[in-house]
């Protein structure tokens, strides 16, 4: 958590006044339950941690979308997820929009 924050305080550091800030974020284990993969969020907890910093004005469920991983075997081993018409790896997540007040 403490690095999020400090990413958080770093962008809003760097950004002008006004500034519109846009995050599209990984939600709770998007590769299945089990998997290593990136920490994720809530949609509570990131609208919480962006808010320290900037003015939250909506967190709304979005997909992420990925190229499959090819390893000599095939897929990579294990990864839950849906996939769309083109074949990409599809997870959950969510997009933030916030301003700089």
């Amino acid at each position: 958590m403490q690095r999020r924050q400090a990413y958080v305080q770093a962008i809003h550091r760097a950004a002008a006044p006004g500034a519109g800030l846009f995050i599209l974020a990984f939600a709770q284990r998007p590769f299945g339950d089990g998997m290593p993969g990136p920490n994720g969020f809530t949609a509570e907890e990131l609208r919480d941690t962006v808010a320290t910093q900037w003015t939250v004005d909506e967190v709304r469920p979005a997909t992420l979308y990925a190229n499959d991983v090819q390893l000599a075997a095939g897929s990579a081993p294990g990864v839950e997820a849906q996939r769309d018409d083109k074949g990409r790896l599809m997870f959950p997540g969510f997009l933030l929009l916030a301003h700089k007040g």
